[in-house]
Order: C-alpha cells, then structure tokens, then sequence
C-alpha cells in the first residue's frame, strides 16, 4: 500500500491511523451484500435508499449482557419545572434513551450500567435529588428487541 501520510503526521484523507478511508473499507451495497448474503436487488434497494439519504449509516448490533452491562428502566417523576435538568443529568450519564413524558412520570430513560452497584448509586442519586418527588427502576431481565426496526401503527389497528 502507497505511503500516504501527509507533513502533518495525518493521512491525506484526515484519518491519523493512516487507514485508507471508511468508505473504502466498507465498500458499496454490492461488496456488503456478497458479505453478509443478501441479494442484488437488496443491495440495489439500498444503494438507492444510501442515494436518497434515507440510509446515512450503520449500527453494530451489541450484545449488552454479553458485555456485563446491565440495563434498567428509569422513571422519574420531578418537581414543577425540573423535568428537562434531570433528563439533561441522564443523557450525560447513564442514559442511553431518555425522554420527556407527559402523565405520571415527567421523564424515562433507559439506561446501561457496568454494575449493580452502579445502578444503586444512580438510584440513590435521584432519591436525594432535590429536584425528583419520587422515582421507579425496573431491570431488564431479556431484550426483547433492541435496537431492530419499529413497527408504525396505524389509526385503524
């Protein structure tokens, strides 16, 4: 493979490995396609949907348990004006969704942690937090589905 290190230390593509550029090592739908066994008209599909911006693109799917990581499910129910501050604490954190709710709960969020003891800390956390009148962690037990396709419902189902 040719030198293409530039004065700066940088490869002329701004990579500072000196790997050729991720697109290059990722190839086109066709060359993804042949790795992973889908078909050419799947590849033509999305090269097009790559194209129209649909696809910008792609997700390692990681196996949490595998990695020791534990998930839960936080509930949180904040004082009059505090939901949006203890979600911003979450998404610095733990927090892999969060969101702003309506009705009991103001925020929810699921979280990754490397251990129970911090799960416990988090949970103690937001039970001294001024801000929080009260709060729910429910652990996952099994993924279910995680990071897959979402099905839209329709008005009629």
């Amino acid at each position: 493979m040719a030198d293409t290190d530039s004065s700066d230390g940088g490869s002329e593509d701004g990579r500072e490995d000196g790997e050729p550029p991720l697109d290059a090592i990722r190839g086109d739908p066709h060359d993804r396609a042949t790795v992973t066994a889908a078909d050419a008209a799947t590849a033509d599909r999305l090269a097009a949907l790559e194209r129209a911006g649909a696809v910008e693109g792609y997700v390692p799917h990681v196996d949490y348990d595998a990695l020791g990581l534990r998930t839960a499910l936080l509930r949180v129910d904040a004082h009059h004006g505090n939901g949006t501050t203890v979600a911003d604490d979450l998404r610095d954190g733990p927090g892999m969704a969060v969101y702003r709710t309506c009705g009991r709960f103001d925020v929810v969020a699921v979280c990754r942690f490397p251990s129970t003891a911090a799960l416990e800390r988090t949970a103690t956390r937001l039970a001294s937090d001024p801000r929080v009148r009260g709060h729910r962690v429910a652990v996952a037990r099994h993924a279910v589905v995680e990071d897959g396709p979402l099905d839209v419902v329709g008005d009629g189902d």
